[in-house]
């Protein structure tokens, strides 16, 4: 087959160069898409591969802070031991009153007797607590001062207790005996 143009000689180049612009055009139009896409898929990957190593940090760390956790208790205790030392340190270096009014409190103490308040000063000491009935009272009485450690032992107050028809509210008082 034979194509014959029949177009005069002036449209002809004309019409060459519209095709070649539109060619132009349309490869233009190609290669910024196919740029776009590839720029698309490029920030894809790139923010899957960004994922993937947060996971990954993300897991190094939680490894990671859970013995971070378990120092930091462990510094917590250490303290906590520390400040219990110096308070036995300072209760042996002062191997006196207060140790051995802890002793006698301990020795005389009764599960039908609860402390509410002991209170040391200048070498008075005031103990308020409640028990169950009159008998425990002088018990404990009598138990705190078999141990020598308090002087001029005095029961100063018994009264009733909200708690029980037969729980009673008390107050002693008495002076702590030099070491000898």
């Amino acid at each position: 087959m034979i194509a014959v143009d029949l177009r005069p000689p002036e449209d002809v180049g004309a019409a060459a160069a519209l095709r070649r612009a539109r060619t132009l055009a349309i490869t233009i139009a190609a290669t910024a898409g196919l740029a776009l896409l590839l720029g698309h898929a490029a920030l894809e990957t790139a923010t899957v591969l960004t994922r993937r190593g947060l996971v990954r940090v993300d897991a190094e760390l939680a490894a990671l802070e859970r013995p971070v956790a378990a120092l930091r208790r462990l510094r917590q205790r250490q303290v906590a031991l520390r400040q219990r030392l110096a308070v036995i340190a300072g209760l042996e270096a002062h191997r006196g009153g207060t140790l051995r009014l802890l002793d006698a409190l301990a020795m005389a103490a009764s599960a039908r007797v609860s402390l509410a308040e002991v209170a040391l000063a200048d070498g008075r000491l005031r103990l308020t607590g409640t028990a169950d009935d009159d008998q425990t009272i002088a018990d404990f009485l009598s138990r705190l001062r078999g141990t020598g450690s308090l002087a001029a032992l005095d029961l100063e107050e018994v009264a009733r207790d909200d708690r029980g028809p037969r729980a009673r509210r008390f107050v002693v008082t008495g002076r702590v005996e030099e070491e000898r």
